[in-house]
């Protein structure tokens, strides 16, 4: 079995850390467009999707075998714990409608359990990074060869596609003669590059360690102030009432700010992150980074906006300290279960060939 790069699964845990923050100051700041909280979204959301594109680029190897086998394997490591986590969440929605009394029709239950067919999770929104990296790896086996043969031409050339392809979305639909963002195809090139950049960076071999201690805590301390900072300087345009990069819904705001919004943010925390990287429970909660995903989802959907309710008078009063209570408890309660998740159904949470005590292997290992 490989070794683990624990460089890789802790800057993955912050990413999550980030991610369950994220959702909760996204709801907590309201309607207000400015404030602590407001900054906090700009920055988180300027980098942390692109950071885990990257991630998954700088552990992709060059596309070999057949596209099917290919695809097969994205397929049940990707699209598999997608839709595994829309079942879920129907489920649970289910049952918090029938407690509630709600009086939802089983035809929107139904809605949601074949939401994933294109490529919307409606009901685990928090997925739909999933179906993303499912089409920006087909697009990264399809345009391989030609990145191969004129890599430093390819890589400016994808991300003016991925600008190109968010920023004109409506015509890029109407061109395919497809809904929107269809399996985020419209996403798709920008996350691919990000996919190649990290490839890049792991062909090159360009990892932190290399650096010297003083000029990694050098270069941490410049640029994550840094990136912290300028997050708010891309302003726009922006189709939707937040004004800050959210790719879910293919925003970027200015496409080079975005890049060095993006850039910034990944380099700072991949220095920070190489300073603690031997902090072992930061490396395992990026082990747990799939179903924590999942777990993204029941807060998101179902529990922060209840929480902050609940906290009102305090996210008032003390916005910060509250929000941050909030992420580590959401955390907390997440974290436990995610590791039985894992342990029982390994088949689901992208290792199919893994043997499990309920599930056979999904495929041959």
């Amino acid at each position: 079995m490989q070794k683990r790069d624990s460089w890789i699964d802790c800057l993955k845990a912050f990413g999550m850390i980030l991610v369950f923050h994220g959702h909760v100051i996204e709801i907590a700041f309201g309607d207000q467009r400015s404030g602590a909280l407001y900054h906090q979204f700009q920055y988180i959301y300027s980098f942390h999707i692109p950071l885990f594109f990257f991630l998954s680029g700088y552990v992709a190897k060059a596309p070999s075998g057949t596209f099917s086998r290919f695809i097969r394997g994205k397929f049940f490591t990707l699209v598999v714990p997608a839709s595994f986590f829309v079942l879920l969440m129907t489920g649970l929605q289910f049952v918090y409608d029938l407690l509630t009394n709600s009086g939802a029709q089983m035809v929107h239950y139904m809605q949601m359990l074949l939401s994933p067919l294109g490529g919307f999770p409606k009901t685990a929104w928090p997925a739909w990074f999933l179906f993303c990296l499912f089409s920006a790896h087909v697009l990264f086996w399809i345009t391989y060869p030609l990145y191969a043969r004129m890599k430093w031409v390819f890589l400016p050339a994808l991300f003016i596609v991925g600008a190109a392809s968010i920023v004109k979305i409506d015509l890029v639909s109407e061109i395919l003669h497809i809904q929107n963002n269809f399996w985020f195809i419209n996403n798709a090139p920008m996350a691919c590059f990000f996919l190649y950049l990290g490839h890049t960076l792991k062909t090159y071999q360009v990892h932190p360690s290399a650096m010297p201690t003083l000029a990694k805590v050098v270069l941490a301390v410049a640029l994550l102030p840094l990136a912290y900072w300028l997050a708010p300087f891309n302003s726009g345009p922006f189709l939707r009432d937040k004004e800050a990069v959210i790719l879910a819904i293919a925003q970027i705001g200015d496409p080079l700010w975005f890049l060095l919004s993006a850039g910034l943010g990944i380099a700072s925390l991949g220095l920070f992150v190489d300073l603690v990287k031997k902090s072992g429970w930061i490396a395992r909660i990026g082990e747990l980074s799939l179903p924590l995903l999942f777990f993204a989802s029941v807060f998101f959907h179902i529990i922060n906006v209840r929480l902050i309710v609940l906290f009102y008078s305090y996210v008032q009063a003390y916005p910060v300290l509250v929000t941050i209570g909030i992420t580590l408890l959401s955390l907390a309660i997440s974290i436990p279960v995610a590791i039985v998740m894992q342990k029982l159904a390994p088949q689901l949470l992208g290792a199919p060939a893994a043997r499990g005590p309920i599930l056979p292997p999904l495929v041959k290992g």
